[in-house]
């Protein structure tokens, strides 16, 4: 199933408002997904994934219950849009030389679209880690030589991010065709259906519908 990366963005930002981000969080989610999909990377199956094993948690369970030391969550992962989104806004922390460490963290691939923007905004060079991944990240590119299994792994004991003198060599390439799973679009719809209020006779009444009156 072929779409745009726009209409990617669009969803991914629906899907996330309706699992309970905010609207400002379920746009960084949308930009995040967009980012990996860019890049030939399952952003798609990623985002379900944290919306599914968050669904129902409240977002302070998910969120680093400190930033000094390694970042842990009282629900044992991290959420990596929140994760992202924090480290985003210390990237001159991180070009400063200070190492950042994670606890446990679902999808850490996420992490890397918010290192992107850090990246771009700092004018540094970052790099990803966990296992045995290795993500150098620098503006609008990356490289790395794990393969897609290890890049994608459900979740990481420990990520390490930091920024490096190296420059990307052999950067991943973007693609231009965006083709999605039709299994994870239409489980996404779902959860951007819960955005949309439910019908009442108020608003049929209201315009939204023939109400009273039917012209056929």
């Amino acid at each position: 199933m072929n779409v745009s990366f726009n209409e990617v963005e669009v969803l991914s930002k629906r899907a996330a408002r309706g699992a309970g981000l905010s609207w400002g969080m379920a746009e960084e989610a949308g930009k995040a997904t967009r980012w990996l999909m860019a890049h030939g990377l399952p952003g798609l199956k990623i985002l379900l994934d944290i919306l599914e094993h968050n669904d129902g948690l409240a977002g302070e369970n998910t969120i680093p219950v400190s930033t000094d030391g390694a970042w842990r969550a009282p629900a044992g992962n991290l959420c990596p849009l929140t994760a992202g989104t924090i480290l985003c806004d210390r990237a001159r922390e991180i070009t400063d030389k200070h190492d950042i460490n994670l606890g446990s963290v679902l999808q850490p691939l996420a992490l890397a679209p918010f290192l992107a923007t850090a990246a771009r905004i700092s004018g540094g060079v970052f790099e990803l880690t966990w296992g045995d991944v290795v993500m150098v990240i620098e503006g609008r590119e990356f490289s790395t030589t794990a393969a897609n299994t290890y890049l994608t792994s459900h979740h990481a004991e420990s990520v390490r991010c930091r920024r490096v003198e190296q420059v990307v060599a052999d950067p991943v390439k973007r693609v231009t065709n965006c083709k999605v799973d039709k299994d994870a679009w239409a489980r996404l719809n779902d959860y951007s259906h819960r955005t949309f209020a439910p019908a009442s006779e108020a608003s049929r009444l209201a315009g939204a519908g023939a109400g009273l009156t039917d012209n056929d």
